[in-house]
């Protein structure tokens, strides 16, 4: 007679994964936030690529847990080629041997009202202290990763007219580091040209790696080519407990949806 398994609540987090050690351990920290604000959930997290634990590693631990029901919450900012095939096609490999399982996949965290929340905080923190008045002088260039996903793009011109609304200025745009236009190079050209005396450039981006460095980088560039203007580099949203419950809010609503 078999062992009748519980169906117990459980998070996969996934990562799309880097090298970058920095980038790798705020994954991991952001995965531990999680975990501390939904004790009662089983939650593993595990990267699609090239870092550890895999995906496979992951989920291994959560069937060894006792796990009967696994929601997948990709911490991606939206919903690309890795949200869409690569992260479904190697959970479904990767849990072929448990047929027990019940999975379900979240939706990447994209223009949750939580993430807008904490990039607005990430403006506000990089404004001077005494300049909170002098928007109405100030360009912002939000910069995103870069996909070839139309959905994508999209999403992503929607999140900045998004945060627009929640930190006005006077001038918004958005810039690709690979693959999509404008990229940051012509963004960053664009508004040296401008009569705006501060540009604000800030990575959209959920943790560090090489693009935020190479971003560091092409903006010292610009200040040394173009000293008249003030240039500010926001921070990258980075492991906070405003992304960790938007995390969260992502596995509740697929959680709920067969309730």
């Amino acid at each position: 007679m078999g062992i009748e398994r519980e169906i117990n609540p459980a998070m996969l987090l996934v990562g799309h994964g880097t090298r970058d050690e920095r980038g790798a351990a705020e994954f991991l920290a952001t995965a531990k936030r999680i975990s501390a604000l939904v004790p009662e959930v089983v939650v593993e997290a595990g990267f699609l690529e090239l870092a550890e634990p895999s995906i496979e590693a992951a989920l291994e631990r959560l069937v060894a847990r006792g796990v009967g029901e696994v929601v997948v919450v990709p911490l991606l900012l939206f919903a690309a080629g890795h949200a869409k095939q690569d992260i479904p096609n190697d959970v479904a490999v990767a849990a072929s041997r448990f047929s027990h399982l019940r999975i379900k996949q979240a939706e990447p965290l994209g223009c949750a009202e939580k993430v807008l929340a904490a990039s607005a905080e990430r403006f506000q923190l990089a404004l001077p202290a005494n300049d909170s008045e002098s928007r109405t002088n100030v360009a912002l260039i939000m910069v995103s990763r870069g996909t070839s996903d139309v959905s994508a793009i999209a999403d992503v011109h929607r999140f900045v007219e998004l945060r627009q609304r929640l930190t006005p200025v006077a001038y918004a745009t958005t810039a690709f580091m690979a693959v999509a236009e404008p990229s940051v190079t012509t963004a960053l050209d664009a508004v040296s040209r401008s009569p705006y005396q501060c540009v604000m450039v800030q990575p959209h981006l959920l943790f560090q790696g090489q693009l935020t460095s190479d971003l560091r980088e092409m903006v010292n560039m610009k200040q040394a080519e173009c000293p008249t203007k003030q240039w500010l580099l926001a921070d990258h949203l980075g492991p906070c407990d405003l992304i960790a419950q938007a995390a969260i809010d992502r596995f509740r609503a697929t959680r709920s949806m067969d309730d």
